[in-house]
């Protein structure tokens, strides 16, 4: 599990972020141990988001610690700036 840079945000990866889609995650995860994340993330104030998305490209200003191109929405919420 990644705890954002940015706000309350929060993704649970299997594994390593970018290794399996949303629907992989889901299937590998025991649902136990899914509930209790999400249940626990909620109690903290924490909004699980799915990762695909954050791997489309950000389209907005860019700090100039963001020296990749394209910069990702991963990147902006999640990598290290």
């Amino acid at each position: 599990m990644l705890i954002g840079n940015f706000g309350g945000l929060a993704v649970l990866a299997v594994d390593n972020p970018g290794v399996w889609t949303q629907a992989e995650a889901d299937q590998l995860m025991h649902p136990d141990d899914a509930h209790r994340v999400h249940t626990a993330l909620a109690d903290v104030g924490y909004t699980l988001i799915p990762e695909e998305p954050l791997w489309r490209d950000y389209d907005g200003a860019c700090p100039p610690a963001i020296s990749r191109a394209p910069a990702t929405w991963w990147i902006r919420y999640f990598d290290y700036l």
